[in-house]
This record gives structure tokens, sequence and C-alpha cells, in this order.
């Protein structure tokens, strides 16, 4: 099972509504036109003491997943930005966690840092976050994400993996937003673009990667030039022509 889910079909300021993968709304988060990824419309999750989130129920087990991230401000205390548990939303089994520098982690059910990153992601930009979740061992799930500070780059900032053990319950949700609760004054992301594919054999491709440059180039040893319909004979670029050298003269 695959699925996407992009907001484009909300309205800016109403509050996310039940659709397709999101099987269920914690919180009250609301659709966002700007900024947004792609299309029109993203989501903001904002919280002050309650989980916000989208629950995807219709996830597979094993599969890869990608999102795109947005922040405003430093959050003035921790995240689980993806939750990944069972369907009665009562048992975790690991975290994807944003701390308050802005920096990333796997967590455990306990929300204890197991992989720590040090990349910063930065304010007002959009970055992307791939990660792969293999549940071939129930009891000891492998989580790997890939940080992409360039949200449409193929070239990962930092990369975390863990393997969690101790966990039970059958995987069948995943939280994506806000989970957990905390008194606190800020405490807000924007997400868009949320992708899942069932199996963990390849990595997510940008969702809108920069167009290719126009006309094919090659290195000329300085610099990238466009190739041309000439060749070095030795003095200079001569036009190519449909004859062959017969080791005397050209024929």
């Amino acid at each position: 099972m695959s699925y996407n889910v992009n907001f484009d079909s909300g309205t800016d300021g109403a509050t996310v509504a039940v659709s397709g993968a999101v099987s269920a709304i914690a919180g009250t988060p609301v659709y966002e036109n700007s900024p947004s990824a792609h299309g029109g419309m993203a989501a903001r999750f904002s919280s002050g003491t309650v989980t916000t989130c989208i629950r995807c129920n219709t996830s597979p087990g094993t599969h890869t997943g990608s999102m795109y991230l947005f922040i405003e401000a430093e959050n003035d205390t921790h995240i689980r930005l993806a939750a990944f548990g069972d369907t009665g939303n009562t048992i975790t089994q690991c975290n994807i966690r944003l701390k308050s520098g802005r920096t990333m982690t796997l967590a455990d059910a306990a929300t204890v840092d197991k992989a720590i990153g040090s990349s910063v992601i930065p304010l007002n930009q959009w970055v992307r976050i791939d990660y792969h979740f293999d549940i071939s061992t129930p009891t000891a799930p492998v989580l790997t994400t890939r940080l992409f500070l360039t949200a449409e780059g193929t070239t990962y900032t930092e990369q975390l993996t863990w393997t969690f053990t101790g966990t039970t319950g059958t995987f069948g949700r995943v939280n994506f937003g806000i989970s957990g609760s905390a008194a606190v004054t800020n405490r807000k992301v924007i997400l868009d673009t949320i992708r899942v594919t069932d199996g963990v054999a390849t990595w997510p491709a940008p969702f809108n990667p920069p167009a290719p440059s126009s006309g094919a180039k090659i290195w000329n040893g300085t610099a990238e030039v466009a190739i041309t319909k000439t060749l070095w004979n030795g003095t200079a670029e001569v036009a190519l022509t449909s004859k062959l050298w017969n080791g005397t003269a050209e024929i």
C-alpha cells in the first residue's frame, strides 16, 4: 500500500479533514496556504498542551516515507514529528523527534533519544525528511532517517539510524505532526507532501526535483560547455563531416 498526503484540497485556515490516508485527527491542525512546499496548501500543527497531528492508520508495516518540514520559530520544547505505533494509539514503537535546538533525533517509546543528530534545521526554509521503517523483526524495528537541508536535493545532509528493542504490539499507525503534550508557549511546525510506499528497497526521490539544464554539456577541462558538431583536429575545432580517414585522406 502506498499513499500521498498533500493537503491541497483544503481551505486556508480550516481544520484538516479526515480524508484518504488520513484516518483520524488529533487536536486542530489547519490548512496553510503560505508557505506551502508544493501545490497550494500545507498543514500547520500548533500545540500548547495537546497532541496535534494527523493519524494515518492505512500505512503499511515495513515502509519508506518522506515529508517536507518548515519551521517559522524555534520550539521551546521537543516535538515528535512522526510517532510509529499501533492503530489503537496505545503503544508507540519509536519516534522521529525535533529538538528545541532544531536538531533531529530518533527516540524510543519513552522519548529517550537513541540516535542524536547535529545538523541545525534553518528557520523559514523547507527541508525534507526521508525515512525507512523496517519492522521485519517486530520486537526490534529499525528506523533510519535522512535529512535534506536542500529540500529537493539528492544528497542528504545527515543520516541517523537505530535498532529499537523490546517493542510490542502490531504496527499500524503513524502520527505526523506534534505528538505528546506539554504546557509550552511555542510548539509549531508546518508539514507538506507526506509520502509512504511499501518496502524499504529504495529511498524516495525529491518530489519536485530541479529541472535539468537545457542542452547537453561536456567538460572541456576547465568548464562545462555545450556539445557541438565539431571536433578538435590538433589545431582548432572543425565541423564534423560524414567522411572516414583511410590512412591517407578522407573518403
